[in-house]
């Protein structure tokens, strides 16, 4: 208790060493603002992780099941029932994927047809298109908004579909085909967005003139960070010539980079919060120099140097823990301002980014390993000075201090 009372005594300086308050004051400005920075960056790049995961798996199924060389197949009845068979699977659906070209009056734009199959519980984008545009009708699709915004199109609009088809003396010649236009949906993925054509399976079949055959099967899990591993099961129950792919593969290259740019930033922030350390170490060698002659009559005494030693690492902790404190108050209520006002205030553009304003979420093992890492920096700092005071010597401290 007594190494309590003398750091926390030792933290008012008196009128003639204002400059060590300023000093101190300083130090935990610098960490203060280290942290708020820290926190801010932290649930930003947490919130794109996240917001571009939730994007993904609305429009992804979680394991993906194809052909080798991308060939349409009619036995995937019979391997959906062994897909099913696997535990952890919720339910497997027929898809296809075909690239096509559409035209309208604005001009020709490459696009990805989607045959999707119906399903009570299916996830929430599907489940809209379903129930909000798609009808019986087998020439409805709908088109992403940035393709529909590129082809100036719009519900109710008629586009071209052009199709390869081969078998005549001229060779491929592409095959004309009409759409209604019956919605335009918003994934939130500009690339998506750009590119998606959305019909029911039995339309894409019949567009695509494949029969009673699909391109893939898009497999559901219960947990989706055990989709890799459902995945290599997969794999290993159905052999070749089909493979699986899980959802982070298919989306690997962002969720790489995103997390490679999360570390580089914690280091760079890391690296500043230890420019406020050096403060915190300058502010104690000059608390030394000044308070010498207290700490050689504390050890005359009786006070030990460990105890000398665990003052002023107390001081370094108590810095730290207030500018700690205030830092990481201060990025918690700057990250609330920012999800409440970020969407009036700052608008990013979709086409670079995979987001419309910046994503924020506050996890707290991030703001704990932030706290944790701030705390060590102010302990590392106040080590070398706190050894220096623990070795000064009563007789030659009193001595200095008197002088």
């Amino acid at each position: 208790m007594l190494e309590y009372y003398i750091a926390g005594r030792f933290l008012k300086a008196p009128k003639n060493q204002r400059f060590i308050s300023f000093t101190t004051l300083m130090a935990v400005t610098g960490i203060s603002i280290a942290e708020m920075v820290l926190v801010i960056v932290m649930a930003v790049m947490t919130g794109a992780e996240y917001h571009i995961q939730d994007r993904i798996l609305g429009i992804q199924p979680h394991v993906t099941i194809m052909r080798q060389g991308g060939e349409v197949f009619p036995e995937y009845r019979a391997v959906i029932k062994q897909v099913k068979s696997i535990k952890g699977v919720q339910r497997a659906e027929p898809f296809i994927y075909n690239q096509i070209m559409l035209r309208s009056a604005a001009g020709m734009r490459g696009g990805i047809l989607k045959g999707m199959q119906e399903h009570p519980k299916q996830d929430v984008f599907t489940n809209l298109i379903f129930k909000k545009y798609i009808t019986d009708d087998s020439r409805s699709a709908v088109i992403g908004k940035i393709l529909a915004e590129e082809l100036k199109v719009k519900t109710g609009d008629t586009i071209l579909v052009m199709l390869n088809r081969s078998g005549t003396a001229l060779g491929q010649v592409p095959g004309m085909h009409r759409l209604l236009v019956a919605g335009v949906v918003e994934t939130g993925l500009y690339e998506y967005d750009k590119v998606f054509v959305g019909m029911r399976l039995a339309a894409a079949q019949k567009l695509l003139k494949i029969e009673d055959r699909v391109s893939g099967i898009g497999v559901h899990v219960k947990h989706i960070f055990k989709a890799g591993e459902i995945s290599t099961t997969i794999r290993t129950l159905l052999g070749f010539p089909y493979f699986s792919r899980d959802w982070f593969q298919h989306n690997r290259n962002i969720f790489s980079a995103l997390k490679l740019q999360k570390t580089i930033m914690f280091i760079l922030l890391i690296l500043i919060m230890l420019v406020a350390g050096f403060a915190i170490t300058s502010t104690l060698i000059m608390m030394i120099m000044e308070k010498t002659k207290d700490i050689g009559i504390l050890k005359a005494m009786g006070l030990t140097g460990s105890g000398i030693r665990n003052i002023f690492m107390l001081k370094g902790l108590i810095i730290g823990g207030i500018g700690t404190l205030i830092g990481v108050g201060s990025g918690i209520i700057l990250c609330c301002l920012i999800e409440k006002f970020g969407p009036d205030i700052l608008q990013l553009p979709p086409d670079i980014y995979y987001f419309k304003t910046l994503p924020v979420k506050i996890v707290l093992t991030d703001i704990l390993m932030v706290a944790g890492t701030s705390i060590l920096i102010c302990l590392a700092s106040a080590i070398h000075p706190a050894i220096q005071a623990a070795r000064l010597s009563p007789v030659d401290a009193i001595r200095s201090g008197t002088k």
